[in-house]
């Protein structure tokens, strides 16, 4: 019983994908606050766009993995923040964040 809960305990390789992947994208948002990277997203170009939109709804669909919300909650209110900002991005990060809350929106 003890080493089922340390292999509970221990992050799958896919939660630890999502981990680092939240982490990167964290750390590359703090690095380049004040840049047109956060402040303006009207500013980017449509690459620039379409990458974050591709990684919101991978986020999304990874949000609805039960055993790996837990990687997400250290992320939370950066989600909120993006979402809150970014018009492109809000539905789908909203829709994460449903998810992540355990309430998953319905869609029309």
């Amino acid at each position: 019983q003890q080493q089922q809960q340390q292999q509970s305990a221990m992050p799958t390789a896919d939660a630890r994908i999502y981990r680092d992947l939240l982490q990167g994208y964290k750390q590359h948002t703090m690095n380049t606050a004040g840049s047109t990277f956060v402040t303006d997203p009207a500013a980017d170009g449509l690459l620039t766009e379409g990458v974050r939109f591709t990684a919101a709804l991978i986020l999304r669909h990874l949000a609805r993995v039960p055993e790996i919300r837990h990687v997400f909650a250290p992320y939370e209110e950066l989600l909120a923040e993006i979402a809150m900002s970014n018009p492109a991005l809000s539905g789908v990060l909203c829709t994460c964040l449903s998810h992540l809350a355990g309430t998953p929106q319905q869609h029309a």
